[in-house]
Order: C-alpha cells, then structure tokens, then sequence
C-alpha cells in the first residue's frame, strides 16, 4: 500500500510527507521509490539544470544516508535499482555507496527489460562529470553492453520503445561506445519507430547528433529523418533546428535529395526569424557553419545570419568565431564593422582559444583582409606562446593567414615555417602545394634560414 501511495504522488511535497508518515516502516524498495520520485518531480532551471541543492535537502539527505547502510543494495530488485540510479544521477549526487549500486546493477543487467537496461544506461552517461571516476562505472557499462549486444536482434518496436531506442543511442554516444554494429541495429529500430510516428523533434535532434558525433552513417536514417524534418520546419523550435542542421552538415550529403529539401526549407524559416531578432549570435554562428559545410549557403542566408552576429556579438566564443569565420566570403569585405566587432571578441577570448581555433581565426581574418594591428599583434603573442601545440594542417593555416593578410612577423614566419620544415613528412599534397604557393611571398630573410625548404 506504501509502495502505491508513493508512485501516485504528484508533488515532492507529497512524497516528503509519506516518508515522514512512514518513518522506520520505509524499506529499501520504498526508498528506492521515493527518491526516484523526489527526483523526478525535482524544480528544473530553464536550460534543464538541476534547480536546487540536493545534497543539502534534508529528506533527500535522510533517505541518502539509509540507503548507505550495509546489505540494502542486495534487497532491491531490477526496478528498483534502475530507479535508484536514475534519480541519483538526475539529481547529480554520487554518494560513497554510489559503487556498491554500480556493481549490483551489473551483476542483475540479464535480468532487465529492454526499458531497465536503456534506463541504467542513460542513467550512467548522466551520472558521467558528478561522480568520481571508478572501476565500478566501467564494470557496469560493460556489463551493458555485453547484454544489449546479446538481445540485439530484439533490439526496436516490440523489444524496445521510440524513447528507450532514443535514449539506448544518445547514452552509447556520450559513454563513447564505438560499436557500429549495435548503431546500425539502432538505426534500423528507429527509422521503424519513426515511420510509425512515434518519434519527434527532440527525440530526432538526440538520434542524428550521436549518430554524427560517433561518425556512424546510416543513409535510411538520415534521409527519413531529414524527411520527415523538412515537412515540420514552422513548428520547430530554433536550438533544435540549429543541433539538427549543425549534425546533419557534418554527415556529408548522405540523406540525398531529402537532406537537401530539408536545408532548402530551413533557410526561409532562419532568415524570417532573423528579421523578428529571433535567432541569436551564437545561434547564427553555428547556422553559417552548417549551411557552409553542406553546401546551401545563399546570400540572402549569409547576409541575414551575418546581421544576427553583428546585434549579438557578445555571447560568442572561441569555437562559434572559429566557425563562422571561413564561411564569410565576399561579406567580410562588404561588412567591416561585423569584422571589427569579431575582432574585439576575439582579442577578448584569446587566450582561451586552442591552438586549432587559434588556426582557423588567423586564416579567417586573413581571408577577410582585416586591417587591425592590435588584433594581429594578438595572434603573434598567442601563436608563439602555443606553437609546439599546433597540429599540421593548422601550422599551413597559420602562414596562410599571416600571409594572405600582409602580416610580417620574423619570429612567427621563423617558428612557424620551422614546425612545417620539421613536420615535411606528414604534409598531404594540398598542403604540400598550399606552403609552395606561400614560399614566394616570403621575405628573402626568412627564406635564408630554411635553403632545404622548396627542394625537399
């Protein structure tokens, strides 16, 4: 009867009442239920984070501490402990007995349903940054993993539900599980679910990131997806479309002639809710990345996301500037004052960018002639104090920009045709030819120290 009352609660102060009512009769299962449903009905910010203490939660606090003591793990069933560790990690408290209910979940995986293994698993991706690293966590995703590798053929509708699918994919992308026959398996499940109608936006939006993020390409899927997506363009909300054209870019053009018709859709939708000042710097960053990358950038679209950027500049980072940057074209030149203020935004994060957005936002600002000695006196300080960290192709990039924009600095063009003199043998031939096509422009002072240069 307790068990019942707690799973129709409807508020946490509902549930803080029959915990307080049942005091000593509370066993491990009713704990279990209890702060799963604490959990569940816990207040949320507006970008879904956690909005309160837990920790510090007296009857989150109580019922932590008694679940700790010795033997309650073993009296809790499959269920209960999915519940268990699903409110810890939506709570994001990894308490010290946090290993003992890693290891019991391992030792029940053969005895989960489809949903409890999907639940255990998005459970351990969540719980990934608050609990402290332990052999218990990658015992558990092991475990996991060897189960649904075990019923994959059962894996989809009938064995699986749209969400668990859903959840199954997202959590094997961020606990980085690099098994491509398990994706396809799960590509194959959702692209049925999704035929049925049973998936939308957001649950679209979480399956083409990890599937992108991981590199897997699945045409069925991507093509559906960008189908079913094109169709719906109006009523999605503009941080799913942004994930959505930013994943789907990177998959090359695998969804075909769907893929395109969803980014042909897209553009009117950005470029009206750019004009009603809906669509934010960062936002409009990532979008001109996007169209760049899957090769549907027109300038009506470049010119209205340019002038999202220019009234937003402020929330940029290193990596949103180190995107847009290329895909500017003939509009860095038509547009100095958007170039001058990424130029301020960048001298102000300077010295948090990597030596790879460092790369690409000196060959960003090359291209686009910027003409700002601060700026360029910045990329010099920034560059030496990192230059034994640059990758090859961004060494090209560096003496690309510093060259196309006419910037002469001895110690930089020293050190950096230096790294590419030491780096010769890992050169592909677009870059072979790029440093070729930059070593005449070099002053002849510069060119004196490396005579081995051009013959090799």
């Amino acid at each position: 009867a307790l068990q019942a009352r707690i799973a129709r609660a409807t508020s946490a102060g509902h549930i803080q009442e029959l915990v307080a009512q049942a005091g000593p009769q509370l066993d491990s299962t009713h704990m279990s239920a209890a702060l799963h449903r604490l959990a569940k009905f816990s207040p949320r910010t507006a970008r879904g984070q956690l909005g309160f203490n837990a920790t510090s939660d007296p009857v989150v606090e109580g019922l932590v501490d008694r679940l700790g003591r010795p033997g309650r793990m073993q009296e809790l069933n499959p269920q209960a402990l999915c519940c268990l560790l699903w409110a810890l990690a939506r709570l994001q408290i990894a308490p010290a007995w946090l290993p003992d209910l890693l290891k019991r979940c391992s030792e029940v995986t053969a005895a989960c349903s489809g949903h409890q293994l999907a639940t255990l698993l998005h459970s351990l991706a969540r719980l990934e940054g608050t609990a402290p690293v332990h052999t218990s966590q990658q015992h558990l995703l092991e475990a996991l993993h060897q189960e649904l590798l075990r019923r994959q053929r059962f894996l989809g509708p009938g064995g699986t539900s749209a969400l668990d699918t859903v959840l199954l994919a997202d959590a094997l992308q961020k606990l980085q599980v690099r098994d491509e026959q398990l994706f396809s398996t799960l590509a194959a499940a959702a692209s049925v679910h999704l035929r049925a109608g049973e998936l939308g936006v957001r649950e679209i939006r979480h399956l083409v990131t990890a599937y992108s993020s991981m590199g897997f390409a699945d045409s069925q899927l991507t093509s559906s997806a960008c189908e079913w997506l094109a169709e719906r363009v109006q009523e999605c909300d503009l941080n799913d479309l942004v994930a959505l054209a930013f994943a789907l870019s990177r998959t090359g053009n695998l969804g075909g002639a769907a893929q395109s018709r969803f980014f042909d859709a897209l553009a009117p939708q950005i470029i009206d809710r750019a004009s009603q000042n809906l669509v934010t710097g960062r936002s409009a960053a990532s979008l001109l990345f996007s169209f760049q990358q899957a090769g549907r950038l027109e300038a009506p679209l470049r010119a209205a996301l340019c002038s999202a950027v220019e009234r937003f500049p402020e929330g940029l980072n290193g990596q949103d500037i180190a995107l847009m940057l290329p895909c500017l074209g003939e509009v860095a030149s038509q547009q100095p004052g958007l170039v001058q203020l990424l130029a301020t935004r960048t001298m102000q994060l300077s010295s948090m960018l990597s030596p790879r957005q460092l790369a690409r936002v000196i060959c960003g600002f090359g291209d686009a002639r910027a003409q700002n000695p601060k700026l360029w006196d910045t990329f010099c300080r920034e560059s030496l104090r990192r230059s034994n960290y640059f990758s090859t192709p961004d060494v090209v990039r560096v003496l690309a920009g510093f060259s196309v924009a006419g910037v002469q600095n001895e110690e930089v063009l020293r050190t950096f045709w230096g790294l590419a003199a030491s780096k010769r043998e890992k050169l592909l031939a677009e870059e072979t030819l790029a440093l070729l096509q930059l070593w005449p422009h070099l002053e002849p002072g510069v060119q004196r120290h490396f005579p081995q240069m051009v013959p090799e």
